[in-house]
């Protein structure tokens, strides 16, 4: 853990105060310390964590870290000012970090006009074309699916359960129901979800909080829980549409990380897509789970090795031994790896013409 918090720089933390400032959270105010950053002052814990998430590309829970002198001193060393008990202390000069000269055009300016949905997807599928060439909108996989509510995976025991009782709502607990990924670039096997405000409710707060800790997500869970309690969306017509909504989302997440695919979230509002400078944000996305793709599983392609157990002494195959092989082969690898082709040796399946 100690060597993870070594990753971060000051320019991810930078890039923390960043998403703090899009989220726009209306966060408590901590007790006694700040993080001092453009003359505003920044819960510098839950910036710290933010920060870990960037630099880390994945979460950590605030009972996993502290607060007060520890966090100042991790800022201090990074070059930050802090407040610490109403004492602001600053970094020393050699640690203190060169301010980076910009035009004020590229800083990101807060958004004030109200963006049209339709246009601002529309702005991104463009700048993903252009920049990363084929993609594929509204796609279907066989995997993706909801659960067989009579045989539920251990993953989504929690969750239903809480959903359930939230308003005795159970229309979502649908077997097998297909659903459809907003954006997908399989190069990167990445999928891209577009969440507009009617996301954004209480039930999809009770998913969020209920997800296991095994589930890898790439977006800040913390961020969109606090924003659900922000907005805090109804759609009643039908009456459960929010329980729907909210547990299909759930089942992108899961069902994308169980078959090796990055899903990130974008939410509607954070970022002008039709604006100058968008498409920097666009690459940052598709960069950050490039490099979480680094050392993926390779094995797109499976071959199948026999041995003389599954042959006659005539070399004939036995068809009933072949075909347990592959049931073993399905059985330890079935949603574990994605392969594209699966070669078998030769005579091991036949063909009636």
């Amino acid at each position: 853990m100690t060597k993870l918090w070594d990753n971060i720089t000051a320019s991810d933390v930078k890039k923390a105060i960043e998403l703090f400032n899009r989220a726009n959270e209306n966060y408590p105010e901590p007790r006694n310390t700040f993080l001092i950053y453009n003359n505003t002052k920044y819960p510098a814990k839950h910036i710290r964590g933010l920060a870990y998430f960037v630099a880390n590309k994945k979460e950590i829970s605030k009972s996993e870290y502290s607060g007060g002198q520890e966090t100042a001193t991790f800022f201090k060393r990074l070059g930050f000012t802090v407040q610490y008990k109403k004492a602001t202390l600053k970094p020393t000069e050699k640690s203190k970090p060169t301010p980076k000269q910009t035009n004020q055009a590229e800083a990101q300016k807060p958004i004030t006009k109200k963006l049209n949905v339709v246009s601002q997807k529309n702005a991104i599928q463009r700048l993903l074309q252009k920049h990363f060439g084929h993609i594929e909108t509204e796609k279907k996989f066989d995997w993706l699916k909801t659960p067989n509510q009579a045989n539920l995976p251990k993953e989504y025991s929690q969750i239903v359960k809480a959903l359930s009782e939230y308003r005795n709502q159970n229309g979502f607990q649908k077997s097998n129901y297909q659903l459809l990924c907003d954006i997908v670039l399989e190069d990167h096997k990445l999928i891209i979800e577009y969440d507009e405000n009617q996301h954004f409710s209480k039930a999809r707060e009770i998913t969020l909080e209920n997800y296991p800790s095994t589930i890898k997500l790439n977006f800040l869970k913390e961020t969109w829980i606090n924003a659900c309690k922000k907005i805090n969306a109804k759609d009643n017509s039908p009456i459960d549409r929010d329980e729907k909504r909210a547990f299909y989302d759930t089942v992108r997440d899961i069902e994308a990380f169980r078959h090796g695919y990055k899903l990130v979230r974008i939410k509607h509002g954070d970022i002008d897509w039709e604006a100058d400078g968008a498409e920097k944000h666009l690459k940052q996305i598709v960069s950050i789970a490039d490099k979480q793709n680094e050392n993926p599983t390779k094995h797109k392609i499976a071959r199948l090795i026999v041995t003389g157990k599954q042959y006659d002494k005539y070399g004939n195959p036995n068809f009933s031994k072949l075909e347990k092989l592959i049931e073993k082969f399905l059985k330890t690898e079935y949603h574990k790896r994605t392969y594209e082709f699966i070669l078998t040796p030769g005579g091991f399946l036949t063909f009636d013409f």
